[in-house]
């Protein structure tokens, strides 16, 4: 075994935990150069490139790897491998739009292959697939039902960035079928396993699809404080995108907030019509001052 592919190998999949992809992609080409001898590590560094090519949008070309990884794992008799590979295959024909029963024979391959070798890693990832399917379907109920089992898995796999892309997922789908409260919650669990894996661009989105949720749920102030800590990391991590979707949150909430027209306080509960600090009626404007606007004001709160 080439010690130097080991290493870069071992660095290819710190790089993909953290959600560095392009550098992951390029250090996993060279792992497989690295590997050509080497039937089982070369299967393994096929694998994570195709993860990395389909994270960095080359859809196509990732496609391709997980079929050359399938080829290989089926020849030299790796079962993870190819529980793996066909899953992975099943990701990209989800992508690129093929009917569902097609993407789902991949995933039940893929879910077979993992049972049969008793690997509940395998198991979980091959679940969190087949209910990301479900999900891009709209067939929320069966989503939830497989992304359920998916999370059990992963759990007891003890694969923490597994655990974190199913619950990532779980609460999407809990979020699209209208369960809010439900969904927050699994949202902010999914942000901590981020946090405590280092992949702080997973975080900061994970962060901003909670806000989104808060503010569906009127918790407008707990929306703006996820926000704003979504914000802070994006900015960390030189993610303009990110904070640029952060600032038109942060704007359409400033919106809804209403104004004390008497002592100036942000009231960032819709159902209040009186000021929690000094009692005055918040119902109609006073003195021409607007109770919602776009534009900042002395009562509004940062975070």
């Amino acid at each position: 075994m080439p010690e130097s592919g080991k290493v870069l190998l071992e660095l290819g999949e710190q790089l993909l935990r953290r959600g560095e992809n392009a550098k992951a992609e390029k250090v996993l080409r060279k792992a497989v150069r690295a590997f050509k001898s080497d039937g089982e590590m070369l299967a393994e560094a096929k694998l994570k490139l195709g993860v990395a090519l389909y994270r960095n949008g080359k859809v196509k070309k990732s496609l391709r790897v997980f079929k050359e990884a399938l080829n290989l794992c089926e020849r030299i008799g790796y079962k993870s491998g190819v529980s793996r590979s066909y899953t992975g295959m099943g990701v990209a024909y989800t992508y690129l739009k093929r009917p569902l029963e097609e993407v789902l024979s991949y995933h039940q391959k893929a879910l077979d292959v993992a049972r049969g070798v008793g690997s509940l890693e395998d198991e979980a990832r091959a679940l969190n697939n087949m209910g990301v399917a479900y999900l891009t379907s709209g067939r929320l109920e069966d989503a939830f039902r497989v992304l359920q089992e998916a999370a059990e898995k992963a759990r007891r796999s003890g694969v923490r960035d597994l655990e974190a892309n199913v619950t990532a997922n779980l609460a999407e789908t809990t979020r699209q079928m209208g369960w809010l409260d439900y969904s927050a919650r699994i949202r902010g669990d999914t942000v901590k396993v981020c946090e405590e894996m280092g992949n702080l661009r997973l975080a900061a989105s994970q962060r901003l699809a909670l806000a989104l949720t808060l503010r569906e749920l009127n918790r407008l102030e707990e929306a703006m404080e996820a926000a704003g800590k979504a914000r802070e990391v994006f900015e960390r991590v030189g993610d303009k995108r990110g904070v640029k979707a952060v600032e038109s949150l942060l704007e359409e909430i400033k919106v809804e907030e209403k104004m004390c027209p008497s002592c100036g306080a942000v009231i960032a509960v819709k159902e209040l019509d009186y000021c929690p600090l000094c009692d005055a009626p918040i119902k109609e404007e006073k003195r021409g001052r607007r109770l919602f606007g776009k534009g900042g004001h002395k009562g509004t709160r940062r975070r």
